[in-house]
C-alpha cells in the first residue's frame, strides 16, 4: 500500500496509523503522497531543510503571459536522487531508486477543505488501487491513466486523424444554457438533474472508435454537392460524429426558443456543423435538406464502455465528492490539443534540461529554473469526435425532455441548464430513468443563462469569495 502523509492544522500525519510524524524524517524513507490544502508555503519552509540532508528537486507548475511569468502556488512532485557520488556517477554496480512523492494539492480535486483531508486523501488512493494505476499529481493525469488500464485498450491503439481532430475541435457543442423568455423570478422552482451525466450516456450509446474515424461523402465544399439526402439519413443509423449539412430552419416562437440548439435561432436555408445525435431535434421546425460530408466513426470504443462501467461502479459503492473530478477528467482528456506546451519550474537540479531560464517565485529569495516543454507529439487518448458525441447527446437529453415537460405536460421549463432543467411545478413532475430531482429551489430569480441564483443553491461560475457572490446575488435580486 502506498504511504499517505496529510497536512493540515500545521501537523503531518501518517493516514493509516494516524501518528503524527517529522516530515523530515518522513520524506526521507520510500516515498508515496503527501496531501493537504495550500501545500505551497509548507513546502517553501521544507525545502531548504530537505537540500541540506541531499540532493532534493521539487517542481511545479508555471505559464507565461506575455513577458510575465505566473506560477500556480502549488507543488506537485518531490524528488530525491539516492546512490549518486559527488561526481555524478553511481556508487558502484548497485543503482538506489530514487524518492519520490507525489503531492495532491487538493483544491484541485475539490476546493472544500470543510470536507477535511484524510478521507478524501484514503478515497483518491482507494481510487488508484482500484484501477491498478500510479498516482498523478493532478485529476487529468489520473483519469487518462485509468482509461488507458481498461481492457479494452488496445497498447497498439491509432490516434484520430489529426486534421479531423483539429477541425471538430472548433466546432465542439459546449454545455448549453438558456432562459425561458421573459422569465426573470419565479416560485416553485425544481431542479431536475441528469445522474452521472457522462458516464450514464457512455454507458448507452457508443462512441466512435478513433481508427474508425474518416470523412465520408463530398471532398470539397460546395452548395450542390450532395452525399446523403433528406430520404437517405438512415445509413447515418450507426454513423457517430459531426455532419456538414444543409438545413432549414423557421422563425421559432420566442416562447419556445429555449428548447432548441444554439445552431437553430437563426432562420434560413444554410449549412450547418451539426453532431449526430442532435439529428433527433429535427422536426417541423428544423428540416434537413441533405447531408455534405460526414467526420464519423462507425465502430464502438470498448475501452470508454468499460471505464464507465468503472466509474458508475466506483460511484455507486462509494460516491466520495473527490472522486468526481478525476472521474470526469478521463471524457476531457480525449479532446487533449497537439500543440500544447507547458512550463515547468524546478527548485533544485535541472538535470537533462538545457534551455532553462532562472527566475524567482513567490516567498521565497531562492532562485528556480523554468523549463518550457513542447507537447507535439499526439496523445494516443486523441478522440475530439467522441468527445464532441459525449457532449452534444448531453445537451439533447436534456432538451428532449424539456419539449417533453413544455408540449405534452404543460409545465414551465424555465431555464436549461447543461445537464439539468430548471421546471416550475406545484409537485414532482414524472422523471425518466437518468434523471432525478435534485432540490427544491423554490424561489429563483434569472441572471445570466449559466448561473442559478435562489435562496437555496447557487450557481456562479468564475465569481469567487462570499462578499463578492453576495454583492452579486443583491445586484439580481433588485433587477429581478
Amino acid at each position: 500500500m502506498i504511504r499517505l502523509l496529510c497536512v493540515f492544522d500545521g501537523k503531518w500525519v501518517d493516514a493509516d496509523t494516524g501518528e503524527q510524524v517529522d516530515p523530515l524524517v518522513a520524506m526521507e524513507e520510500d516515498g508515496g503522497i503527501i496531501c493537504g490544502y495550500e501545500l505551497y508555503s509548507e513546502f517553501i519552509d521544507l525545502s531548504p531543510k530537505l537540500k541540506e540532508k541531499g540532493n532534493w528537486k521539487f517542481r511545479l507548475p508555471g505559464r507565461k503571459n506575455k513577458d510575465e511569468k505566473r506560477v500556480r502556488l502549488y507543488f506537485y512532485k518531490a524528488t530525491h536522487t539516492r546512490g549518486m557520488s559527488a561526481s555524478g556517477k553511481r556508487d558502484g554496480r548497485k543503482w538506489i531508486p530514487s524518492i519520490q512523492w507525489v503531492i495532491w494539492n487538493l483544491e484541485i480535486f475539490n476546493n472544500e477543505p470543510e470536507i477535511g483531508v484524510v478521507g478524501p486523501a484514503k478515497r483518491l488512493r482507494k481510487l488508484c488501487e482500484d484501477s491498478n494505476v500510479k498516482p498523478t499529481a493532478t485529476p487529468g493525469g489520473m483519469g487518462k491513466a485509468m482509461l488507458k488500464s481498461m481492457p479494452g485498450w488496445d497498447r497498439d491503439r491509432y490516434f484520430a486523424p489529426p486534421w479531423i481532430s483539429e477541425l471538430a475541435r472548433e466546432h465542439l457543442p459546449g454545455n448549453f444554457y438558456a432562459l425561458r423568455e421573459n422569465f426573470r423570478r419565479d416560485r416553485g422552482i425544481v431542479l431536475i438533474d441528469q445522474q452521472n451525466a457522462h458516464h450514464n450516456i457512455v454507458n448507452s450509446i457508443p462512441c466512435p472508435l478513433p481508427s474508425s474515424v474518416r470523412r465520408r461523402g463530398a471532398r470539397y465544399p460546395g452548395k450542390n454537392k450532395r452525399w446523403i439526402s433528406v430520404e437517405g439519413v438512415g445509413k447515418l443509423s450507426r454513423q457517430m460524429g459531426l455532419l456538414r449539412a444543409l438545413v432549414e430552419i423557421d422563425t421559432l416562437p420566442l416562447e419556445h426558443s429555449h428548447l432548441y440548439p444554439e445552431w437553430a435561432q437563426r432562420p434560413g436555408r444554410r449549412m450547418e456543423w451539426i453532431w449526430t445525435p442532435e439529428l433527433r431535434l429535427l422536426g417541423r421546425s428544423i428540416r434537413l435538406i441533405r447531408v455534405q460530408t460526414a467526420f464519423t466513426g462507425n465502430e464502438p470504443d470498448p475501452a470508454l464502455r468499460e471505464f464507465s462501467d468503472f466509474a458508475l461502479n466506483q460511484r455507486a459503492t462509494d460516491p466520495h465528492t473527490i472522486i468526481k473530478p478525476v472521474l470526469h477528467s478521463a471524457y476531457g482528456s480525449l479532446a487533449v490539443s497537439r500543440y500544447r506546451e507547458f512550463e515547468q519550474i524546478i527548485l533544485g537540479d535541472v538535470g537533462k534540461y538545457r534551455h532553462v531560464e532562472d527566475m524567482k517565485i513567490p516567498f521565497t529569495d531562492e532562485t528556480a529554473h523554468a523549463v518550457t516543454i513542447k507537447g507535439l507529439k499526439i496523445s494516443t487518448i486523441q478522440n475530439v469526435i467522441a468527445y464532441g458525441v459525449i457532449t452534444s447527446e448531453q445537451t439533447v437529453r436534456s432538451l428532449e425532455l424539456a419539449r417533453t415537460y413544455e408540449w405534452e405536460y404543460g409545465l414551465h421549463v424555465c431555464q436549461v441548464y447543461a445537464d439539468a432543467l430548471l421546471v416550475r411545478t406545484a409537485q414532482i413532475p414524472f422523471v425518466p430513468n437518468g434523471w432525478e430531482v435534485k432540490a427544491d429551489l423554490g424561489e429563483v430569480m434569472a441572471a445570466l443563462p449559466n448561473q442559478i441564483i435562489s435562496s437555496r443553491l447557487q450557481r456562479i461560475p468564475g465569481l469567487h469569495g462570499e462578499r463578492r457572490r453576495a454583492q452579486y446575488v443583491q445586484q439580481v435580486k433588485d433587477a429581478a
